[in-house]
């Protein structure tokens, strides 16, 4: 799993969605920190929790989010 393409997937969905990072941040229960290192691949790990969270909060199915 490549975490810089993952958090380029997401911050494209959430650009898409005019979401702001704080909002998805909001709606996956996490800082809007943690969603900054998730789209500037400088996450640790993503795991398939957060997956199914980020891609809930964006209206996505996940495999958008691994394409």
């Amino acid at each position: 799993m490549d975490k810089r393409r993952i958090g380029s997937r997401v911050a494209e969905w959430r650009t898409a969605r005019r979401i702001t990072a704080q909002e998805l941040a909001t709606r996956c229960g996490v800082s809007k920190e943690a969603i900054s290192e998730i789209e500037g691949g400088a996450a640790k790990r993503i795991t398939g929790r957060m997956l199914f969270l980020l891609a809930q909060a964006l209206r996505v199915r996940i495999f958008h989010l691994l394409e």
